[in-house]
């Protein structure tokens, strides 16, 4: 290629009095002669000895020149960077966020240090004349959308800081909902704020949402809309996270549930013939509805587990045939193991997995009808075989995967996330079986099959999940209905591992982490199952974080 240069050339299109001349670019020729003539040029550009080029200013991000739209991010890859990288760029300090540089083997780079208060760096903005919304919404883009994620990483993609936010662009009650529960966040987390005033402006924006949600819930066009179910499911999120006192979450869940039915119902092909049941499928799609109906099915198998008893909530599996692994996606899950994106990065699990957790869910809701002694005979040999194909399962899938890493050679940084992935899935996994077995088969907490599990469990969340990690928050079901099954001696001396995990969740600002602690005291005392604690106390939970 020869070394003709990209150069402005004067038009004649203006007259000779013009004080400025527009510039137009030419490809070839050389600069105009006349350097002193005043001409055009587009912003943030300068001529250099006739030759346009960019200006290198290295601006700084301040409240001035940070437009809302700079928090929406669709690659993740760079936002996802360590704070010590980050800081790295304020004190001078020369990074050290490599692989050379990482974790060591008992926790995750990742997890190492991670502080939310470290990691704010947006100044409030001026957005839709509100500063203190958008204040509280950047806080939820930077930080508490983290909490909804096992595994922050480059190579992540977090809908609930891409997804949601980019709905929010085009829908200010998204953006309301989603400053609610960053303030919310921000609030548990002793932020020095002044208090009162921060307290109103969230107050005023859930407010107007409400009022919002109330007008679109009766328009025909926008009661079913997709914008109608996220706001619905963030309200939820909101009350599992902050405030269970009133179970505001059911009623929140049995509406967004109402909005899908009536969707699915217009589609009769995802109808089953026989049930009459509206199917709803797994997917685990980048686009907005599959992010949406995934987060529906989590949010619902997730608080059923942790219910004391069957509730209205509970009718979902009696309108709707929940599919969780679609055979068009069995061969894709195949290929993922390969890739090692078989497991979850959002949730933490296999869709396989969250189908045995709904199967088990619904077992629960199924035990509490059951009036005959031949239908419960029947219900019991569903959850042996159901117990068996569990703990196959778990084997076989965990063998196949060191196969799989004889065969490929991740980078370090992959390959330690991917083992991290690896033990919250068998969390899942092995809590599905201790859920089984107490609440289905009814065996003792004394028997060498329950305690086994929790010995196993007790040991994975010991050694492989740090403290104060996010993480934590998506585990919380497995911290609560392991940690409360504790009774017998030989156990007692691991109740400080569950402990010191609901500590950090508290410090969190996650409220259902002080009630699973309280709960969980009160099962040591007495020796009751949490469930029957519950029915004591007339409490319903969630621990769909």
């Amino acid at each position: 290629m020869d070394n003709r240069r990209i150069v402005g050339r004067i038009s004649n299109s203006r007259s000779r009095n013009s004080k400025k001349a527009p510039l137009t670019l030419k490809w070839g020729g050389r600069p105009y002669k006349n350097k002193n003539k005043v001409i055009n040029i587009p912003e943030n550009t300068k001529l250099v000895n006739g030759i346009l080029v960019a200006k290198d200013e290295g601006k700084t991000v301040s409240a001035s020149n940070l437009n809302i739209k700079n928090l929406i991010v669709v690659n993740e890859g760079t936002q996802f960077l360590c704070s010590k990288k980050r800081r790295s760029k304020q004190t001078g300090t020369k990074p050290q966020c490599n692989e050379e540089n990482s974790a060591s083997e008992n926790s995750l780079e990742l997890f190492n240090g991670y502080s939310p208060m470290n990691d704010l760096w947006f100044s409030p903005l001026q957005v839709f004349g509100s500063p203190g919304l958008t204040e509280l919404f950047s806080f939820y883009v930077q930080e508490t959308s983290q909490i909804f994620i096992v595994s922050n990483s480059a190579n992540t993609v977090n809908p609930f800081k891409t997804t949601l936010p980019q709905m929010a662009i085009a829908n200010k009650i998204v953006m309301k909902l989603l400053a609610v529960l960053g303030g919310q966040h921000r609030k548990k987390f002793g932020y020095q704020t002044d208090r009162i005033e921060e307290d109103k402006v969230m107050k005023q924006l859930y407010d107007e949402s409400l009022l919002e949600l109330e007008r679109r819930v009766v328009d025909p066009q926008e009661k079913f809309s997709f914008v109608t179910l996220a706001c619905i499911l963030i309200l939820a999120s909101i009350d599992i996270f902050f405030d269970q006192k009133q179970g505001l979450w059911r009623t929140h869940l049995y509406g967004a549930k109402d909005i899908l039915l009536e969707k699915l119902k217009r589609n009769s092909e995802w109808t089953d013939v026989v049930s009459q049941r509206q199917k709803i499928s797994y997917s685990v799609g980048e686009d907005r509805e599959s992010f949406l109906t995934r987060w529906f099915m989590y949010l619902n198998v997730i608080s059923l587990l942790s219910s004391p008893k069957a509730t209205r909530q509970a009718e979902i599996f009696q309108q709707m045939d929940l599919d969780f692994c679609p055979s068009a996606d069995r061969n894709n899950n195949l290929l993922a193991r390969e890739d090692l994106k078989d497991i979850q990065p959002t949730s933490g699990m296999e869709p396989r997995i969250l189908a045995y957790l709904s199967r088990i869910s619904q077992m629960v809701f199924e035990k509490d009808k059951i009036t005959s002694a031949n239908g419960m005979e029947e219900l019991m040999t569903q959850a042996i075989e159901l117990d068996y194909e569990i703990s196959n399962y778990l084997v076989t899938s965990e063998r196949e995967r060191d196969e799989v890493l004889k065969s490929v050679q991740p980078t370090t940084k992959n390959l330690r996330i991917y083992q991290f992935l690896r033990c919250t899935n068998l969390l899942f996994g092995l809590t599905a079986l201790l859920l089984l077995r107490r609440r289905i088969l009814n065996l003792s907490q004394r028997t060498t099959l329950v305690k086994e599990l929790l010995t196993r469990i007790s040991a994975l969340l010991r050694d492989k999940v740090p403290l104060n990690s996010p993480a934590e928050s998506c585990l919380l079901l497995c911290i609560f209905s392991c940690g409360c099954e504790l009774i017998d001696s030989s156990l007692v001396s691991l109740r400080d591992v569950y402990i010191r995990h609901l500590d950090s969740l508290m410090k969190g600002g996650i409220s259902g982490a002080k009630i699973a602690k309280t709960v969980m005291e009160e099962c040591w005392e007495t020796g009751l199952p949490w469930w029957e604690v519950l029915k004591t106390r007339k409490q319903h939970i969630s621990f769909a974080i």
